[in-house]
């Protein structure tokens, strides 16, 4: 089992906590941090700046999918970004996601 980060933008603080929180109580992701950021982006052909959160998760490979699906089930956003990818990490740090993931 590989370590996946996942890196999603929300529209303020409630809102990433929330997310969070209700992954980490359905075990799907271990953690999570959440940041402060200004976003730059087009949308509906305009150029757009706004403050933005971001939840940086952390979960395992075979549960990324699912997570995801979590991830849009909960967000406001009619697009919202749920980005992922594999990440290296120290063995004990490995152990204590798969302790809270019950695996």
């Amino acid at each position: 089992m590989q370590l996946t980060i996942l890196y999603v933008p929300c529209p303020d603080s409630e809102t990433a906590a929330k997310i969070v929180q209700i992954l980490i109580e359905e075990k799907l992701v271990a953690c999570g941090n959440i940041h402060k950021s200004d976003s730059m982006y087009v949308w509906e052909g305009n150029m757009a700046k706004e403050d933005e959160w971001i939840a940086v998760m952390k979960t395992l490979d075979h549960l990324t999918a699912k997570t995801e699906s979590r991830i849009n089930e909960l967000h406001p956003y009619d697009i919202p970004a749920v980005i992922h990818w594999a990440a290296m990490c120290n063995e004990a740090y490995l152990v204590w996601v798969k302790q809270q993931l019950e695996v």
